[in-house]
């Protein structure tokens, strides 16, 4: 008489074969979720060197973003120099937003820093043509207002 089904042993080798699959599984799993952790670390950078260095001289965008992220972080006081690329108080918005998304870009008419320190950005222009000139000023105190003028 023939039996019909599987035999208890082959039931059993199934059985630790779907174990070993899924414990295989969440291995793999456990290490690809490793591999994938982002490492929060705020890099910060020495500008001052770089404001000094560039001041008096033609900056490209990229140096105005490096300069302005070093004026918000209480790195350089004062810098005078040609942009060579034009700029608009938009692209100061973004690269302040990326600095310190709380600081405020107000826009005044003329070239100097309001009596009482807010910690914000005022800027003189609306848009900057490329070779214009270029000003920039903080007082010497922690978390000063930041004035650009063109």
């Amino acid at each position: 008489m023939l039996k019909k089904g599987l035999a208890l042993q082959y039931i059993f080798l199934m059985f630790l074969f779907f174990i070993v699959i899924i414990v295989g599984v969440f291995i793999v799993k456990f290490f690809y979720s490793q591999s994938e952790k982002k490492i929060n670390i705020d890099i910060t950078a020495d500008v001052s060197y770089m404001c000094i260095q560039l001041n008096d001289t033609e900056i490209s965008f990229r140096d105005f973003q490096d300069i302005l992220y070093g004026f918000m972080t209480d790195q350089c006081d004062e810098f005078y120099g040609v942009i060579t690329e034009n700029l608009n108080i938009d692209d100061i918005k973004r690269i302040a937003a990326a600095v310190n998304p709380d600081v405020q870009i107000i826009h005044i008419n003329e070239c100097k820093l309001p009596e009482v320190n807010s910690g914000n950005i005022f800027v003189n222009f609306s848009m900057i043509n490329a070779n214009s000139n270029l000003y920039l000023k903080r007082r010497k105190i922690n978390n000063s207002d930041i004035l650009i003028c063109g």
